[in-house]
């Protein structure tokens, strides 16, 4: 059964590829106020977690079909570090729609190449009005 809000049912996923090369990490890392000159080789080549989450819930804002949409929680457990130029296949997946509420709750997953998990969780998103959001979504 699809939801009135937008087109989504239960185990509706996006899944996308993703390799953070160091220019995205320098462009990130100056955003949020950190020193870009930070080693992006060796020891230091590491993806900060932000942007690996970031990335995450790019993929739902996709499956949201490009309607606003207003993060009411999420929960991220970063499980191993990514290093720069690591292939990472990260996964979003509806598990839960509250259409009384407005909100959908979406699982987040990231896994490298080896196939071992780097960070796993999840994140609730409302399309209601109350929330400012959604006044444009489509009915079905």
């Amino acid at each position: 059964m699809k939801s009135i809000i937008f087109d989504l049912s239960l185990g509706d996923q996006k899944e996308d590829n993703v390799m953070f090369g160091e220019q995205e990490v320098s462009r990130f890392r100056e955003m949020i106020g950190l020193p870009v000159s930070l080693p992006l080789t060796g020891a230091g080549g590491l993806v900060e977690p932000q942007l690996l989450a970031g990335r995450a819930f790019a993929g739902v804002a996709d499956l949201c079909s490009g309607f606003p949409i207003v993060p009411i929680q999420q929960e991220v457990i970063f499980i191993e570090s990514v290093r720069l130029g690591e292939q990472i296949c990260l996964k979003a997946e509806v598990i839960d729609i509250e259409q009384s509420r407005g909100w959908i709750t979406f699982s987040l997953e990231a896994v490298n190449s080896d196939g071992n998990a780097v960070m796993a969780g999840q994140i609730v998103v409302s399309f209601n009005d109350k929330g400012n959001a959604g006044k444009n979504a489509k009915r079905g």
